[in-house]
């Protein structure tokens, strides 16, 4: 069952644009899968706002995506996915496109039905999720 805070709308951006308000967490596995299934050359990066204020940055891409959490006082730490914690910088990065070209390293990168898993707990609880490494930017 979602707590009380859930009951208001959350919401999805694109380059800070509205793209839906997400009133369950099949709304939310829907719109993702098929932006998935639509990707083209540009990965986009979305924003998933929950009615506190607190962000979840969702990459998505062919492959891969990646997820960045920032609470609702915008203040750090911030945390990231980790897919691959061996991997470092020099091991390259996925690009992806909030606007502009935005590169991510592979460390950052998870599989993309563990990014929906991962999204629908947040979703669910409103916390980041333990079954994946987060590291803190």
């Amino acid at each position: 069952m979602k707590g009380e805070w859930t009951m208001q709308s959350w919401k999805l951006f694109y380059l800070k644009n509205e793209i839906s308000e997400i009133h369950s967490v099949s709304d939310l596995e829907n719109i993702l899968r098929n932006i998935h299934k639509y990707v083209d050359v540009d990965n986009p990066i979305l924003g998933l706002k929950n009615p506190n204020g607190d962000a979840l940055t969702i990459g998505i891409s062919h492959n891969v995506g990646f997820l960045d959490y920032m609470d609702s006082s915008r203040n750090v730490p911030y945390y990231s996915s980790v897919g691959n914690p061996s991997l470092t910088l020099e091991d390259g990065c996925e690009i992806f496109d909030c606007g502009e070209a935005t590169d991510i390293p592979r460390r950052n990168c998870i599989d993309f039905n563990t990014l929906i898993e991962v999204v629908k707990e947040f979703y669910h609880t409103g916390k980041l999720s333990e079954s994946i490494e987060w590291e803190e930017d």
